[in-house]
């Protein structure tokens, strides 16, 4: 009988082993992903402000200096333009993994480039 408990033990260990390790895989991966994602942003973000000095203005689009605007978990990233003062300026974000405004499970809040402010240049 104690040989049944011990057989019975560990195999309730080892799944309950798999799922913590799988639960842990699942927050890495998305942890990767978040990550991917900031350093997308940081390169649309270059590609933007390169355009904008040889046209001396920003896109209007993503699109126009990127084939690149999808996020990791396959959605468009958002692009705006907007005035500030006497600056245009533009904001690049990803809603991350549930595509929808604020945070979700695996993140306290959406993805932005470093300044919430975007990038200006003088009207």
């Amino acid at each position: 009988m104690k040989t049944f408990y011990g057989i019975l033990i560990g195999i309730i260990g080892t799944i309950l082993s798999f799922i913590v390790f799988m639960s842990f895989k699942e927050v890495h991966d998305e942890c990767q992903k978040c990550r991917d994602a900031r350093i997308q942003i940081e390169f649309l973000n270059y590609e933007v402000i390169e355009y904008a000095e040889k046209n001396n203005s920003f896109p209007h689009e993503l699109k126009t200096v990127s084939k690149r605007i999808m996020d990791p978990w396959g959605n468009s990233y958002n692009y705006i333009l907007y005035q500030h003062d006497q600056y245009e300026c533009f904001l690049i974000w990803s809603f991350g993994s549930d595509n929808k405004p604020g945070g979700n499970v695996y993140h306290e809040h959406d993805i932005y480039h470093h300044s919430i402010l975007g990038q200006c240049l003088p009207n």
